[in-house]
Formats: structure tokens, C-alpha cells, sequence
């Protein structure tokens, strides 16, 4: 096996110097074209990485990629990373590749940018160096695509930014009135920015040169037009796009003892010579009293980054969905659609919350102890983790709110049934087959046995109803993995507690499938067919209470593609045969 020595200068210059030991670490020293490296090897190798520090960063004067602020190399991710701890070696080879590798991307095309990708990060390092403390702002804009003021609003000690006129302000800061104009410069896609250097003082000619040929003609016209009012005081944001649905917020507040002009653009890039002449006068007017210029770091907090950050669904975020039921599967479902940026939600539910129910629903005992309905309860919850969600909320049954306002649903997309009754959800199938909207039924089996999703699209053939009947005659769902006329309540005091028993895996597991289904929807997969979805789950305490199976049961278990089929129309279905009438109709006619 070849020593460390030998393998760091298969790759690196030597440098002469004494290489330091201590008892839990080797110190190596070697030069590679114009940065000293300095190579850090815990005792614990190859069980942990070298440590590589470019030891001279500080003479550069500019930023390099996937440098710490000590100048510690990140040249490689260890997040997930396997390696072979039988080949130090070979693992000390490939981390000198990876740093070589990260060397050669320096001031090319490359390492620019990679910069811009991190340009939050670079200008965080510099927030922290600045000498005057940063100021932290917590942003819910939507995306800004012109110079325009918006509101910072200062509440419990924290700033949060809002556009002007958002209903964010009143869930978020509700009780603050103290506020104050923050202006948002949004850069054009193709520019040219990099982070500044935190060595380097922070100034107005540092943004006029971050702004300078970087702002379309429109909104230079308006910054321009801006520019030339007097000024004490001001924060300025720029917004920076760094990919096609990404972008950063970073700025400024600018602070003067007397009125003063804002710095002017051109939007024309400068030669160099005068570029230089130019800032460097700019700076030392800076230090003889203009501006006082302290950082702003701004993160994002807007729905967009969330979901950004997250799942990429970003055909949620102009949704707007009904969930009929908020019981275990519905208040999962709910909970689900609004961390993947859902834009409105309307919740259907006459019921209470009661203590039996608790141990498998989203909502837990404070909302039982509140004696509030459900809708209401899921409404403040869902609203305090995610303010930017607008709820409508009706606490009655639905065939209730079909007769006394049938078009509340034309401005909503799509309809999640999560309803335990055959009966409703009859109606709910008629109705919404009337008016043209796609379904979701989600429903348990008892247990937990399985669960399942059946997707309806009224231009498809078949219909939750064809689920219930069979030569002609009414039965129990036919998706089932329980076989029918089987007693599955189980009563703890009187009929008023009878309940059917599964634990909160079964709500949970079945309300992530639905989404699954919805997406699968949103992507166009089921625009020909109506689909139902199964699947099994725990079968431990429905065979100990000795509950027989369905057949369907046991085809599933042989041939798993019996679990995801096409639904055919049942000719004895009385929805499908236009017989099936119901009340709640009568206000459509």
C-alpha cells in the first residue's frame, strides 16, 4: 500500500515544510498551479474523508466555487456517499482526483456558474463578516417582475416582507403596525452576477456594479426614474434569478444623516479601465459619509420555494380542491395537498372531533378539548403551518350545501371523497357526474386490510356506483378485501361508540396513495379510463379476529396487477343507466 506522501504527490507539488502530527490528525502541505493546499487526515481514516484547506484564500481577493469561509474545499458531497474502507488507497486517489478536478473549474465558465448557484450562500458568509450586525428578513413575496415597493413588517422581533395588499400580512403579523417600504429590483435571466467578496467593503459602488447591465430597459426606466429622488434612508432588494424556476433575494439598507440621491445605472457595461476608476471613487465617497450600507439576508419563505425545496410539483400551485369528509383519510389528505403548495381548499364535514378518534387523525386532542368541528379545527391548523393556503370551510352535510348552493363547487378542479357512507357517496357520484367534475374516492377497508383509491371522470366509462352492484342487485363495495355480510363494529359502551378498528398507518398510507393518484391524474395518465387503485395492507389483526377474505382478496395476492385496473361500466349500475334519482337534484333542475 502506498504511504499518504507518496499518493499526494502523484497529484500535488510538494511544498518544504514540516508536516505536522498530532494525536488525532496528519497536517500535509503541497502547492497545485497557484493555491496552497493544506491537507488535513484524521486518525480515523478511511473511515472519514481528508479534510483540504486552501491555506493561502485570503491573498486571492475574490471568491472561488465550493469554498468555506475558512477555506475549507467542499470537493465533495457526503451525503449518501459509500466508500470502500478496504481501499485507502484508492479512496485517497479519488479524493485528490475530485480536488484536481475542482481546481481545473476555476475562473472558467464553469466555476462562474457554479457561483451563482450558490450565490445565497457566498453572500451569507459576507452578512456575517460585514461590521455592522445584518439585518434578517423572512420573505413571502410572490415572484417580483418589476421595480415596485413592497412591505416590511417588524413583529415579534422578526421582519417578514409582504406584498403590498397580501392577506399574508394579517395571518402572519397580526397584531404589528409598525412598517416600512423595502423597493425590489428583479435582474434580468441573463446576467452577469457574482457574489462580492466579503473582504472587500460593502458599498454603492458594489451594487451599481451588481446592477449595471443587468436589468432589462423596463425596469431600468422606472429605477432610473426612482434614482433621482432625494433620499435618507432606503432598503433594496435585488432579485437574482439563478435557474429557470429558482431565484435569490439579497440587498441592502442604506442609511444617511442628510437627503442624497440614490446611485444612477446606465445599464451600459463599463470599460474596464474606467470601471475601475469609477467604483473606486464611488467607494471612497462611501467612506466620506455617504451611505451607510448595513447587508440584508432575506429567506424565502413564499410558496413557490417550498415547493421548490420539495416535491417540484409545481402543478399544484394554482389547484383548487374540495375534501368531502375530514376524518382519518380526510384530514391526511388535507395535511398532504397543503404542504405540496395546493392553492385553495375547500373542507366539507358537519362532524366534531371526538377522543376515539384521535389516536388516526391529523388533528389531535387540543381540538377535542376545544369542541370545535372539524373543518374549523383543520382550518387553524393547516393555516398556522402553512399561511399562504386559502381554506373555505362548510361544517354541514353536503347534500345540505347542494341544495342551498349547488354552484360552490364550479371554481374548484377537482374533488377528493373521503366519506366511510355508500349512501352519501352515491350522491356525491351523481352530483358531481351532473356537473362534470373528476373524483377521488378513498375509502378503508375494516383493519386496515386494504385500502383504495377509484378515480371517476365523468366523460369514462363507470362510476362509484358500479362498485355496489352485481346482477342487478345492491351489494357491499365490490373492491373489497373482506368478504361481504360480516359484523365489523365493535362497541365500547353503546351504539353511539361503535367504531370499526385500524390504526393511523391506514389513513396515512391510504391519503398518500390518493395524492399519488391525483398526480398520475394531473399528468394526464387516466384521461381515457376510470381507475381503481388497491392495496393491501396489514392483515395481522383482521385474520386473528378470524374475519374471512374475499375472493378479490386472494386473486390480488396471486396476480398483483389485479390491484390497478380499468373500471368498466356495469350494466346493471342505475347511475350509469340514467335511473338513479336523488333529492338533491331537484335544485339543478
Amino acid at each position: 500500500m502506498l504511504e499518504k506522501e507518496e499518493i499526494f504527490q502523484m497529484y500535488f507539488d510538494e511544498i518544504p515544510s514540516e508536516n505536522l502530527e498530532s494525536e488525532d490528525k496528519e497536517c500535509y502541505f503541497y502547492q497545485y498551479k497557484k493555491f496552497t493546499l493544506k491537507i488535513i487526515v484524521s486518525n480515523d481514516f478511511p473511515h472519514s474523508l481528508p479534510e483540504i484547506y486552501l491555506s493561502n484564500y485570503k491573498g486571492f481577493n475574490k471568491w472561488y466555487s465550493h469554498v468555506g469561509s475558512e477555506g475549507k474545499l467542499c470537493y465533495i458531497s457526503e451525503d449518501n456517499l459509500i466508500w470502500d474502507f478496504n481501499n485507502p488507497s484508492g479512496l485517497l486517489k479519488d479524493c485528490c482526483e475530485k480536488v484536481k478536478e475542482l481546481l481545473d473549474s476555476w475562473d472558467t465558465p464553469k466555476m462562474t456558474e457554479d457561483l451563482r448557484k450558490e450565490f445565497l450562500s457566498y453572500w451569507h458568509i459576507g452578512c456575517l463578516k460585514s461590521k455592522t450586525k445584518y439585518i434578517d428578513i423572512q420573505s413571502y413575496l410572490s415572484r417580483v417582475s418589476t421595480f415596485e415597493k413592497h412591505e416590511l413588517v417588524l413583529s415579534n422581533q422578526k421582519y417578514h416582507l409582504f406584498n403590498y395588499g397580501s392577506q399574508l400580512k394579517e395571518s402572519i403579523t397580526p397584531q404589528s403596525k409598525k412598517s416600512r417600504d423595502v423597493y425590489i429590483l428583479p435582474l434580468k435571466d441573463s446576467n452577469s452576477v457574482i457574489p462580492p467578496n466579503p473582504l472587500n467593503e460593502l458599498t454603492e459602488a458594489t451594487f451599481k456594479k451588481l446592477i449595471t447591465g443587468n436589468i432589462s430597459s423596463g425596469v431600468r426606466r422606472r429605477f432610473q426614474k426612482w434614482c433621482k429622488m432625494k433620499r435618507k434612508s432606503f432598503i433594496l432588494i435585488l432579485s437574482l434569478p439563478i435557474s429557470d424556476n429558482d431565484y435569490v433575494l439579497f440587498g441592502a439598507s442604506f442609511e444617511s444623516g442628510t437627503s442624497k440621491y440614490p446611485f444612477k445605472i446606465d445599464n451600459k457595461v463599463p470599460q474596464k479601465n474606467k470601471d475601475r476608476k469609477r467604483i473606486g471613487s464611488k467607494a471612497k465617497k462611501s467612506k466620506n459619509g455617504s451611505f451607510k450600507i448595513t447587508p440584508v439576508y432575506v429567506t424565502r419563505f413564499d410558496k413557490e420555494y417550498r415547493v421548490s425545496r420539495t416535491s417540484q410539483e409545481y402543478d399544484f400551485l394554482n389547484k383548487k380542491v374540495v375534501i368531502i369528509g375530514l376524518g382519518s383519510v380526510g384530514s391526511f389528505v388535507a395535511n398532504n395537498l397543503s404542504k405540496m403548495g395546493i392553492a385553495k381548499l375547500l373542507l366539507i364535514d358537519p362532524d366534531f372531533l371526538t377522543v376515539d378518534n384521535i389516536s388516526r387523525h391529523y388533528l389531535g386532542m387540543d381540538s377535542v378539548i376545544d369542541n370545535i368541528q372539524k373543518v374549523d379545527a383543520l382550518e387553524d391548523k393547516l393555516k398556522k403551518e402553512n399561511p399562504d393556503l386559502e381554506i373555505e370551510c362548510e361544517g354541514i352535510r353536503f347534500q345540505e350545501i347542494v341544495r342551498k348552493n349547488p354552484n360552490l363547487f364550479h371554481e374548484y378542479d377537482f374533488v377528493f371523497s373521503c366519506v366511510g357512507d355508500t349512501k352519501t357517496n352515491f350522491e356525491i357520484n351523481h352530483f358531481f357526474r351532473k356537473i362534470g367534475k373528476t373524483v377521488l374516492y378513498c375509502w378503508l377497508d375494516p383493519y386496515g386490510v386494504g385500502y383504495h383509491n377509484l378515480l371517476v371522470s365523468p366523460q369514462n366509462n363507470g362510476c362509484y356506483m358500479c362498485m355496489n352492484y352485481e346482477d342487478g342487485h345492491l351489494v357491499n363495495n365490490r373492491a373489497s378485501f373482506a368478504e361481504k355480510n360480516q359484523i365489523f363494529e365493535k362497541r365500547l359502551a353503546s351504539c353511539y361508540s361503535s367504531f370499526i378498528p385500524y390504526n393511523v398507518i391506514a389513513p396515512s398510507s391510504l391519503a398518500n396513495k390518493a395524492i399519488e393518484v391525483y398526480l398520475q391524474y394531473l399528468y394526464g395518465e387516466f384521461s381515457s379510463e376510470n381507475r381503481l387503485v388497491s392495496e393491501i395492507g396489514s392483515d395481522k389483526q383482521f385474520g386473528k379476529e378470524g374475519f374471512t377474505y374475499s375472493v378479490r382478496y386472494y386473486n390480488c395476492l396471486k396476480n398483483s396487477d389485479l390491484l390497478n385496473v380499468a373500471l368498466r361500466t356495469n350494466t346493471s349500475c342505475p347511475e350509469c343507466n340514467g335511473e338513479y334519482k336523488v333529492d338533491i337534484c331537484k335544485s339543478e333542475q
